[in-house]
């Protein structure tokens, strides 16, 4: 859960290390060497930066200006709901639900609540995805000025409308309550990127400021823990820190593009192409899952 992860982070950072809001605005190259440049003018040299500023960073633009986010031609409506609202919670006991349509796929699962992970204190977590054109992306997200999602809260009751009859017309009824229940839903358009390496210089990438793959990859989280666990690793020695840093970002480029292609090939089989589910016997859903998972590298 992203409320565990982050205290369990910030409690092992000093305070006197962290400079809350204050806004990253440049990125620059020197030797041996990068510089930070703060909105209040301030300028600030490391031995090694990370970027790890998420699907639209500032730290892959300054690397690789000319890299375009693509557009994986489908969005997700998501949210959290307390499972005290569930009528039965052994619904998504110790299982992770799928629901699907022909234009849409959806899971519901549980995930550890503030008071813990027990029944009880837990909530439900669902994402459904389906298909919006390009070209109605400003539409749906009820904004032109380039975002990419509607954060929790600032939805406005026309979208919310929206969405709750996509949820009422496309799931089971006690799917549907847990969506239309649930409140101060968000929205995210998925995009999706390679990236040529994760470093350059003494600037390097991590998370999904690296290669961003889909939700459908199912290892964002994973793949930002590794990037910063096996980081930590390179470094460790101290030897030769521009060695190490190459060495690393040579695997990560292999893990995290590997992670967007996957991320490609399921959106593709699960959300873009059309299939009915309710035609198919054990067998021929057993196929249709098994190459809707399988990256065919060759």
């Amino acid at each position: 859960h992203w409320g565990d992860l982050y205290r369990n982070l910030r409690k092992r950072v000093p305070a006197h290390a962290y400079h809350g809001g204050s806004e990253v605005i440049g990125l620059r190259q020197a030797h041996r060497s990068a510089v930070v440049t703060t909105a209040d003018g301030g300028e600030h040299v490391f031995d090694l930066v990370v970027a790890a500023d998420g699907y639209n960073s500032l730290g892959r633009q300054l690397l690789y200006p000319e890299l375009q986010l693509e557009y994986a031609g489908y969005v997700g409506w998501r949210g959290l709901l307390e499972e005290s609202a569930l009528e039965c919670s052994g619904l998504l006991d110790d299982v992770v639900v799928g629901v699907g349509s022909t234009s849409m796929q959806s899971v519901f699962y549980f995930v550890p609540g503030a008071e813990g992970n027990r029944p009880g204190q837990r909530l439900v977590n669902w994402l459904i995805y389906y298909r919006v054109p390009a070209g109605d992306l400003p539409d749906i997200l009820g904004r032109d000025d380039g975002s990419a999602s509607v954060p929790p809260g600032r939805m406005h009751a026309e979208q919310v409308a929206r969405l709750n009859s996509l949820a009422r017309r496309e799931l089971p009824g006690r799917f549907a309550d847990i969506c239309t229940a649930s409140r101060h839903t968000f929205l995210q358009a998925i995009f999706e990127a390679g990236v040529p390496d994760y470093a350059q210089g003494r600037i390097c990438l991590a998370g999904d400021a690296g290669a961003l793959a889909s939700p459908m990859s199912t290892a964002g989280a994973m793949k930002a823990m590794n990037d910063a666990l096996t980081l930590g690793q390179a470094l460790a020695p101290a030897d030769d820190i521009d060695s190490q840093l190459r060495d690393w970002a040579a695997d990560r480029k292999q893990q995290g593009n590997y992670l967007y292609r996957l991320g490609q090939h399921r959106g593709r089989e699960v959300v873009m192409t059309d299939k009915d589910w309710s035609g198919m016997d054990e067998v021929a859903f057993g196929s249709w899952f098994q190459n809707a998972n399988t990256l065919d590298e060759g």
